[in-house]
């Protein structure tokens, strides 16, 4: 019986009337029995042309819906896009992108329902709850969209900056695009390396938007770009993106949650790929705020960006050629002692950014450089003797007036002052740069900080 039926019946539009708009191949993907008869049919599917495949219904209580639409908010739909690449060849940009302006579907589209409201059977009552989402907002949202969109570079092609971009203005999803699910997954942030035209779509404002509240508070799309090693790949191979980088997102410290006290600077000052791009761009250490620089985070057992930067050598290479940065040092952000940690971290306890410092060539160069830091950490009230006294011997030829001048702030002079750096064997170098490193990035910094506890 279903082979009899033809091109031509399946693909007709209704013309006028109550279901003017509607197709015999809108019936079937609008019920479930349809949707099963589609995946069992290959010949049928072949038979679907691009217009009643995405032709939208113009007016009455399906307004704004259509084939594409009903397949896509469906479990069986999406199975028939995933097994059908020439079917998803035939989706056109204006039903992938389209927001649908009003009526009971307001702000949803044909591709809204490929996350996990395509398995439930509430979809009109959980419409709303979701207004200004997109086709290509589930599509990057769900495991099996950014399949499709890894799959199908046609469809890539299709995608319009405004749908990529859009953010939602309201509901449980407030504040979040189709472009933020894809850079918190690895399989979106493959999909943008993969893709450079799609990467120059991005505007400013959707890389930079930070979600005000809900679950992902403080998160942006910069911030997984950063913590993420797809993302700094993208950003050093793309110039234009690292120049739509606002100082508010790059310095932006996300107050609550799993990862409180974290912020895009912390982690490109934590890793090789993040330093690079420091080193790269001079435009974006500008934009580095004192604050997010010297700000010592609880959950990375008292880490900073700063700290991050003077224990490696590019970090310490990038403040010898940005005088601006040093003067951003602040008097704890330098002396800030790490005096607990796991296992892992064992080898930054004890140490500061000021004793990470004297330990290398290139931070006894910048103290010589730079003699207000040396005067910052001798007036740092809570900076032990040692402290003092390492930077007395350290570097006592270049300042020996400054050491002399405040060494009566409780400065020590003698050898046992030298105890933080016994108790740091210099063979141990960047070796715990891996720390911050490892794992899925998906998981975020509090899945890391677990791994390393245990």
């Amino acid at each position: 019986m279903v082979k009899k039926i033809s091109a031509e019946s399946l693909n007709q539009i209704i013309p006028s009337g109550p279901k003017q708009g509607s197709s015999a191949l809108y019936w079937l993907a609008r019920s479930t029995e349809g949707r099963e008869l589609l995946l069992k049919c290959p010949g049928l599917v072949d038979k679907i042309t691009p217009e009643s495949l995405n032709q939208i219904i113009q007016s009455g209580s399906n307004q704004e819906t259509s084939a594409l639409y009903w397949l896509a908010r469906s479990d069986e739909g999406r199975k028939l896009l995933l097994k059908y690449p020439g079917l998803v060849e035939k989706i056109t940009p204006e039903s992938l992108n389209q927001i649908i302006p009003s009526g009971p579907n307001q702000e949803t589209s044909a591709l809204y329902w490929s996350y996990w409201l395509a398995r439930s059977d509430e979809g009109p009552e959980l419409l709303l709850k979701y207004p200004g989402s997109s086709a290509l907002y589930w599509l990057a949202r769900s495991t099996e969209g950014r399949e499709l969109l890894l799959k199908c570079p046609g469809l890539v092609d299709k995608i319009t900056p405004e749908s990529l971009n859009h953010i939602i203005q309201s509901g449980s999803n407030q504040e979040t695009s189709a472009l933020y699910w894809l850079a918190r997954s690895t399989e979106g942030r493959e999909l943008l390396l993969k893709c450079p035209g799609l990467v120059d779509k991005i505007t400013p404002e959707s890389l930079n938007q930070i979600i005000q509240s809900g679950s992902n508070q403080g998160d942006s799309v910069l911030f997984w770009l950063a913590i993420s090693t797809e993302g700094r790949e993208l950003l050093l191979k793309f110039e234009g993106l690292v120049e739509k980088i606002s100082a508010e997102s790059l310095n932006h410290i996300i107050r609550s949650g799993s990862r409180q006290g974290f912020s895009a600077l912390f982690w490109l000052a934590g890793s090789t790929e993040g330093r690079q791009l420091l080193l790269q761009f001079p435009g974006l250490v500008e934009k580095i705020s004192a604050e997010s620089l010297n700000h010592i985070s609880p959950l990375a057992l008292g880490y900073s960006a700063l700290y991050l930067l003077a224990k490696s050598l590019q970090g310490r290479q990038l403040l010898l050629q940005s005088p601006s940065l040093v003067e951003k040092i602040t008097p704890e952000g330098l002396n800030y002692l790490i005096s607990s940690g796991l296992s892992l971290y064992a080898q930054c306890q004890k140490q500061s950014v000021f004793t990470r410092l004297v330990r290398s060539a290139e931070g006894e160069a910048l103290l010589s450089s730079y003699p207000s830091l040396i005067e910052k950490s001798l007036t740092y009230p809570s900076v032990p003797g040692e402290a003092i006294s390492l930077c007395g011997i350290s570097i006592f030829g270049y300042h020996q007036d400054l050491i002399t001048q405040y060494s009566g702030a409780g400065a020590k002079s003698d050898m046992a002052s030298f105890s933080i750096l016994n108790q740091v064997p210099s063979e141990h170098g960047d070796q715990d740069d891996a720390i911050l490193e490892q794992g899925s990035e998906e998981e975020g910094p509090e899945i890391k900080r677990d791994r390393t506890s245990k």
